[in-house]
């Protein structure tokens, strides 16, 4: 294989990093067209970013230095200098690590070796250099040991001393107790204070390169690639190297060194570093071992780096684990300020305060909520006090629980209030593992499905919440935008075998803790959790349960725990929305069937997998797909009846595929009745309700419809519809409009709906223009575009349904007859249009059964051909 130049890779690479998908092809076909194992070591390094967001020391880094180098790697029983090669330890950016025998010496050494082709790049070269050079000039029990920086021919290594231990990112696998944690941090903290002493700033600090020895625990900091040597002649009183590549690579604006999500903000802005940059990095690693997740995170690169670089800070320790000391979490704060001036100034700072704490926590002096007003001089005083207090406290409480148990008989009222709306935020979760993805959608989607089965809750739909996911919104602020009176809010952290749920019930008026829990399983007791929480949360709620509620929330859907864990897969796949991950979503549900047959919801999800969203393409004739969604929708609702998401997945069947508007309409009630918090439901029956000519009705469903998802595009889109079929043109006016301020990079559909209300009220250039728009983000080309406009200036409103009329026939692949038999209609065409229907109707096209909702079809409605063909589909005329 011809080598590869490392500078070009760094360029094309960092260009790539600053475009969007559909750019970056572009910009990769130029840049590496003649070179496919350039291309190929580009995106490389590109899916590291995406899979762990990680700037170097990726396995997909080294892949790409892979693709740099003839050589392969080296096998046991290999020989370098004196070194025989036992194993591979690991593989990085800067180059692989094994695991060796000093035979000279006849003691087990770590040995890294850069790769070869890098050997021959300045940058790589000084800074594998520097590493050996910045830890050699460390003599502490917590750093690494450097023996020897050599070179074999053309091989460069370095020799450490091999740690027999684990990483701290193994070790997170488990739990921390809070007294390891701070150990672990002080320890840390210690080479630091040794590493700056040295005017070296690391620049990496992060759990994988944290070691913790087997035999006595001891904490290694590992990995000084990337370290900063901010005086080069006070730690070595040697600047050759340095001189000619420190600035470019260690302090010229705008580079990024580091790990993400462990990046300072200074970092993320690649501004210049100093000891707080470590500080920083080390408040994370603190954070992540107290709270099992990380502070700041986000679905995306820049998502994570948009959150490091806000203002809003990291939530309190005690959201995620009970009981932190309060010193603990001053200790956190402070290192996690986002303005460094106001962090730690120095690491010895930092490790003072932690081993504070680490004596006060040994002696047992440590409050979790220490008692203002009383000094070491009142001990004797407050003893007396103290006494008293306690015997008040206890006859206080005495006399609760005699009001509790009396309350209804002698009618004194506990100013307690029932809640009656909620919202369920996605739980938060800081880790890659799609496994920890999915129980963290599954859990709350969960959540949500079994407490807006509660009649007399308000639950907000999945899709409102879904906004808030990765974001740090102020509970006022979501309760003020969903209009519900408390938020469910949590985190989920899963270590090996075992998942923590930590939740919380907030006041949305005032943001303040109504209740928190958490919850400790293992991943067989899953189905407990599912059942568990609800129940819980409902009982803080305050709600007074019906026996028949009550089984709803505690009902078992499946007593296979592998079974639920692949529905949670499938619910997540489903929600990707789209054909390929549709596909996946039915693959899951059948798995789950397959180990357990009975199970409701998986049969349900295949219904809704087939039926609803972006289906899964052409590979399946749709016949065949409204079949597999009948006898799923059929099968789960024979299993549970009471099913709601079932009942109506089997309406869309019987009002798609048979027409059977009376077969819909009664499951969709039935549905409804079951959950009468399923958004979709209330979206779909309104159309039902639209095609059937029950306007009114349609509004009601309609605006719960908004009521439960008052802030994504559809529901204000559908309101806005309702108003066009009612002939209020100015509402549906203003509604598209509010919708497109709030939404305008969504679908285009609100354009061209937009276009018909302003048709109705015969404001045709408005019309025009909004048609326009929605035709550009469709993807018709300027040209046509051009032509269109044309067309209306030359010929009005009907000179443009022309040239759309003759675009689309022009077509290699035409309209559907029912689009082409609306422009027909627009223009008064209607034997046209009357003989494209009739083919609609022969091909049982479904957007037949809406023909009452499309305003393009009044001008026929007069016509008794119309009356006619409402007669055949069923719709009343």
């Amino acid at each position: 294989m011809p080598q590869l130049s490392w500078e070009k890779l760094n360029e094309v690479f960092h260009e790539a990093l600053t475009l969007d998908s559909a750019k970056r092809s572009a910009y990769l076909d130029e840049s590496c067209g003649a070179d496919p194992e350039l291309r190929a070591a580009v995106e490389s390094l590109l899916r590291s970013h995406e899979e762990t967001h990680n700037f170097v020391d990726k396995p997909a880094y080294q892949a790409a230095t892979e693709m740099l180098t003839i050589d392969g790697p080296l096998k046991p029983g290999d020989v370098i200098q004196h070194y025989r090669i036992v194993s591979l330890l690991g593989e990085g950016g800067m180059g692989s690590v094994y695991l060796a025998e000093d035979r000279k010496l006849h003691r087990r050494v770590s040995l890294k070796l850069l790769p070869q082709a890098a050997t021959r790049n300045q940058e790589s070269l000084y800074r594998f250099k520097q590493e050996a050079r910045a830890s050699s000039a460390l003599n502490h029990p917590n750093v690494v040991t450097i023996h020897e920086i050599s070179e074999d021919g053309d091989r460069h290594f370095i020799a450490t001393e091999f740690v027999d231990g684990e990483t701290l990112r193994e070790r997170l696998a488990s739990p921390i107790a809070i007294d390891e944690a701070i150990r672990i941090a002080v320890e840390v903290a210690s080479a630091l204070v040794a590493t700056h002493r040295v005017h070296v700033v690391h620049r990496d600090i992060k759990p994988e390169n944290i070691m913790i020895r087997r035999d006595d625990g001891l904490v290694k900091v590992l990995d000084f690639g990337l370290a900063k040597i901010s005086s080069p002649q006070a730690l070595l009183g040697d600047s050759s190297l340095e001189a000619p590549t420190i600035p470019r690579l260690d302090t010229a604006p705008g580079v990024v060194m580091g790990t993400l999500p462990y990046l300072s903000p200074e970092q993320a802005r690649g501004d210049t570093v100093d000891e707080r940059t470590d500080i920083w990095s080390l408040g994370v690693v603190l954070f992540e071992m107290i709270a099992g997740c990380r502070p700041f995170v986000g679905g995306t690169m820049n998502e994570t780096i948009a959150a490091i670089l806000s203002q809003t800070p990291a939530l309190p320790l005690a959201r995620y684990r009970p009981a932190v000391p309060n010193r603990l979490q001053d200790i956190v704060e402070k290192a996690l300020v986002k303005n460094r001036d106001e962090r730690y100034q120095t690491s010895k700072d930092l490790l003072i305060d932690l081993k504070r704490l680490q004596r006060l926590l040994e002696s047992g002096n440590e409050p979790t909520n220490p008692v203002p007003g009383i000094t070491q001089g009142d001990h004797r005083r407050s003893t007396g006090y103290r006494n008293v207090i306690i015997v008040t406290a206890l006859l206080l409480s005495l006399t609760a629980v005699v009001l509790y148990l009396w309350r209804d008989k002698i009618g004194i009222r506990t100013g307690a209030r029932s809640i009656g709306s909620i919202a369920v935020l996605p739980l938060v979760h800081n880790d890659s593992d799609p496994d920890t993805e999915f129980l963290s959608v599954g859990i709350t989607e969960n959540i949500i499905g079994r407490l807006s089965q509660l009649p007399d809750l308000k639950v907000m739909s999945h899709s409102a919440v879904t906004h808030y996911k990765g974001k740090n919104e102020d509970a006022r602020t979501i309760g003020r935008d969903l209009s519900v009176e408390v938020l469910l809010t949590g985190s989920l952290a899963k270590r090996g075998d075992t998942i923590t749920i930590n939740l919380e019930l907030v006041d949305a008026s005032d943001n303040s803790r109504i209740w928190g829990e958490q919850y400790d399983r293992k991943l067989s007791d899953l189905l407990t959790i599912q059942k568990e929480i609800p129940l819980d949360v409902s009982n803080k709620l305050r709600l007074r349960l019906s026996g028949e509620s009550r089984e709803r929330l505690a009902r078992t859907d499946t007593v296979n725990s592998e079974a639920y864990q692949l529905y949670l897969k499938g619910r997540l796949s489903w929600e990707k929305w789209s054909q390929v991950a549709s596909r996946q979503a039915i693959d899951f549900f059948e798995e789950a069937i397959r180990k357990d047959p009975n199970y409701a919801l998986a049969w349900s999800g295949i219904a809704d997998a087939y039926l609803v969203g972006p289906g899964v393409g052409p590979q399946v004739p749709l016949e065949e797909v409204r079949r597999r969604a009948r006898d799923a929708a059929k099968r789960a609702i024979e299993l549970d009846p009471e099913l709601g998401e079932a009942r109506v997945a089997l309406a869309g069947v019987l009002l798609h595929t048979d027409w059977d508007f009376t077969g819909a309409e009664r499951e969709y009630k039935k549905g409804l009745v079951s959950n009468p918090n399923f958004a979709e439901g209330h979206h779909l029956y309104s159309h039902l309700l639209l095609a059937l000519g029950r306007i009114d009705e349609a509004f009601l469903h309609s605006r719960k419809f908004l009521d439960l998802d008052p802030i994504s595009r559809t529901p204000h889109e559908h309101l806005a519809l309702n108003y066009v079929v009612a002939h209020q043109n100015d509402q549906a006016i203003q509604e598209y409009k509010d919708a497109l301020r709030k939404f305008p990079d969504d679908e285009p559909d609100n354009y061209f709906l937009l276009g018909d209300a302003y048709v109705e009220k015969q404001m045709y250039r408005e019309a025009v223009d909004s048609y326009l728009d929605g035709c550009a983000k469709t993807g018709f080309s300027t040209q046509d575009i051009s032509k269109f406009r044309t067309a209306f200036e030359v010929s009005g409103i009907k000179g443009f349904y022309r040239a759309l009329l003759e675009h689309f026939k022009a077509a290699p692949k035409s309209a559907v007859h029912f689009s082409i038999a609306a422009l027909h209609a627009r223009l008064g065409e209607k034997d046209e249009a009357f003989q494209l229907l009739d083919k609609a109707y022969a091909e049982r096209s479904g957007e037949v059964v809406f023909i009452n909702e499309i305003p393009s079809f009044n001008n026929l409605r007069s016509d008794p051909r119309y009356a006619n063909l409402m007669r055949r589909v069923g719709l009343p005329h």
